[in-house]
């Protein structure tokens, strides 16, 4: 059961980036262009904001089942950079960035009701995805193969 949730949590990460690049310069094509929400440009959004929450689910599950996160929070823990970064790192950088993500679509919902203006939503949802961004950079960073054995 453990890997089937590895397996979905990992590719569903690569999905998920790939929306959040789509919908930041839809985002961005609105906004710089002075036009005004598409029903389906929302739609995309709406889509974007459920599937962040279903990856952040997913990676709940792994963090309190898996060997690697909640279990091993330790001093020991802190001293290794890469059960630092699946322990710590992480989770925090991830849930910062939905929690962005979050942020982003309420308001632009807000908006999008009154005023049909992408604003909060692209400033938002670029803050996010540096957030997953940097993520990304950080597990290329450290070892691939200690990576791809957890």
């Amino acid at each position: 059961m453990y890997s089937i949730f590895k397996t979905t949590h990992s590719y569903a990460a690569w999905a998920l980036l790939i929306l959040l690049v789509i919908t930041v310069i839809y985002a961005a094509l609105t906004f710089f262009g002075n036009k005004s929400w598409k029903v389906s440009e929302f739609k995309l959004a709406f889509f974007t904001f459920v599937s962040c929450h279903i990856q952040l689910l997913l990676g709940l599950v792994l963090y309190f089942t898996s060997p690697f996160g909640m279990s091993n929070l330790s001093g020991e823990t802190m001293k290794d950079s890469f059960s630092r970064l699946l322990a710590v790192e992480h989770p925090f950088v991830n849930i910062l960035g939905i929690v962005m993500i979050t942020m982003g679509y309420i308001k632009a919902k807000n908006y999008w009701i009154q005023l049909m203006h992408p604003k909060p939503f692209l400033f938002i949802m670029v803050s996010a995805y540096y957030c997953f961004y940097r993520e990304f950079l950080g597990a290329i960073g450290c070892n691939l193969e200690r990576l791809q054995n957890v």
